[in-house]
């Protein structure tokens, strides 16, 4: 018994020594640089992120029946971020969270993006997210602080504004 405390007390100092000299990182306020409330920077992160190498949202597949943003079927993507927060059952996604949802048509043509982004402090009223939508060829048709999402979105606020599964 004396070993193992003797053990967990040369761990933990070992641990609070090199968390005083750097050697252990602290996670940064914002996890992913240059990530912004603006259509076209969001756009560029998840191609150039390639969002279709992200997870699906846990338990949806590809081409999931839906009725939400004049779709037939949907097939929603996450970002690591997003996807902490689901698995984690936390409650509410975490800033730099990104959710990306391919809507299409009954004859599953890709129809537009629709893309939900979370930035603290972008607007409180509305639990910070900043909503996007984007044609087919990547063009910005709607961005920021979109009355018809914050509409629709509110209808379920005590799922930090999330349709697809409870986050608890």
């Amino acid at each position: 018994m004396v070993k193992v405390k003797n053990f967990a007390c040369t761990l933990l100092v070992m641990f609070l020594a090199s968390a005083l000299l750097g050697c252990v990182s602290q996670q940064p306020e914002t996890e992913i640089p240059g990530l912004s409330a603006d259509g076209k920077v969001i756009y560029k992160y998840m191609t150039e992120d390639n969002y279709k190498q992200w997870e699906m949202w846990p338990g949806k597949g590809e081409f999931y029946p839906t009725q939400a943003h004049g779709a037939a079927f949907m097939t929603t993507y996450v970002n690591d971020m997003a996807l902490a927060a689901i698995q984690g059952k936390t409650g509410t996604m975490k800033e730099d969270s990104v959710i990306v949802k391919e809507n299409y048509d009954a004859n599953k043509t890709l129809v537009a993006l629709t893309v939900m982004y979370k930035e603290d402090s972008y607007d409180p009223q509305n639990n910070d997210w900043f909503y996007a939508k984007y044609g087919t060829d990547g063009s910005v048709q709607a961005e920021g602080k979109v009355k018809a999402c914050i509409d629709c979105h509110a209808k379920v606020k005590d799922n930090d504004y999330i349709f697809t599964s409870p986050l608890k």
